[in-house]
């Protein structure tokens, strides 16, 4: 009877689960050694998923900058016309649809996050160079605020994401590639993220002042 015993608890070591170790497997019950699977499962998944977030990021060249001048356009008061700063990047001229909803005064002399890898785009005449990102809540479609990295961050820096941090960014990064990245910006907990990855700089997460959840655009 005992060498029976033994026998069953060999075979249910070889059964391929990978949760538990050998010694555990022999004492779970069938429910538990289901739950065990779906459990390793649900984290293979996840680690996968977070793989390809860092991907499709890692091809989006994202920066800190400053904001050195904001005017709205002659043509039209709702488009903010803005010099970034982005150091050795150089200064880039962007044009944002921000007129009501983000004081000019909040925009002139602040640190901004930018994607600095569109092609260039005609707004109303305006040429912009790039995409200041922004921040609007979640339950108040009308509230929002610019992406903001931390104080003491070098202008210029590039902004990355966990597991994204040595892939090139593509020269230009063409529409087809953008417009899924851009579902996938948010506001978590008043911090910035692409799915549930972190803009993360030398100075610490990047951040979205007076939203708690909300999308990125």
């Amino acid at each position: 009877i005992f060498g029976l015993k033994e026998g069953k608890k060999g075979a249910g070591a070889k059964s391929g689960s990978k949760g538990p170790s050998p010694s555990e497997a022999g004492t779970m019950t069938a429910a538990e050694k289901k739950a065990a699977k779906k459990a390793a499962k649900k984290l293979k998944l996840a680690a996968e998923a977070k793989a390809r977030a860092a991907k499709e990021i890692g091809r989006i060249n994202i920066r800190a900058g400053r904001i050195t001048s904001c005017e709205p356009a002659e043509s039209d008061s709702t488009l903010y016309v803005s010099k970034v700063d982005l150091g050795a990047e150089g200064e880039r001229k962007v044009v944002s649809r921000l007129g009501g909803f983000v004081p000019i005064e909040n925009m002139r002399g602040s640190l901004c996050v930018l994607i600095a890898n569109l092609p260039e785009a005609d707004f109303g005449g305006q040429i912009s160079q790039g995409r200041i990102l922004c921040g609007t809540d979640m339950e108040n479609k009308s509230k929002k605020s610019i992406v903001l990295p931390p104080t003491g961050i070098v202008v210029g820096e590039r902004i990355t994401f966990e597991g994204a941090e040595n892939i090139e960014p593509d020269k230009i990064v063409k529409d087809k590639r953008l417009r899924p990245v851009m579902k996938k910006l948010n506001v978590s907990a008043g911090t910035a993220k692409y799915a549930d990855l972190p803009f993360t700089s030398s100075k610490g997460p990047c951040t979205c002042p007076g939203i708690d959840k909300g999308t990125i655009a």
